[in-house]
């Protein structure tokens, strides 16, 4: 799955099932958190893209180069609107809402001294090694 097509569905997403809105930071850290969670459940990449660290947290330097310009403001909706993308990113989709909506993971988020890892097979051992 491409990234871009992730991030554009979790616009779609938060819109679409009235959820909170988007900012571009919100947005990369549920990118990130994805990634994670997807080797947890499906020991594989959501996507093959790489995060750096940067100092309000991870990001993918695609997305940021994309939603940038909406800085601290919401993502507009028709940046979620793409019958097509829809259709080619359904395997995000109980990943993106399993993220998006569960209180424990936003609660477990909130309270992690968070690490953030660059390389994808550092990444996996990471989230694996929680996984036990």
């Amino acid at each position: 799955m491409n990234i871009m097509d992730a991030a554009h569905y979790l616009v779609y997403l938060s819109y679409h099932d009235k959820r909170n809105s988007l900012t571009p930071l919100k947005l990369q850290k549920l990118l990130y958190l994805a990634q994670g969670w997807s080797y947890v459940w499906d020991n594989r990449p959501l996507f093959l893209d790489e995060f750096e660290a940067w100092q309000y947290g991870p990001v993918n330097l695609e997305v940021y180069d994309y939603f940038k310009r909406y800085r601290r403001s919401e993502i507009p909706a028709f940046e979620g609107e793409n019958p097509e993308r829809q259709a080619l990113i359904a395997g995000v989709k109980v990943t993106g809402i399993t993220i998006y909506s569960t209180k424990e993971v936003k609660e477990a988020y909130n309270n992690l001294n968070i690490t953030i890892i660059k390389e994808n097979d550092t990444f996996k051992r990471f989230y694996i090694s929680g996984k036990e």
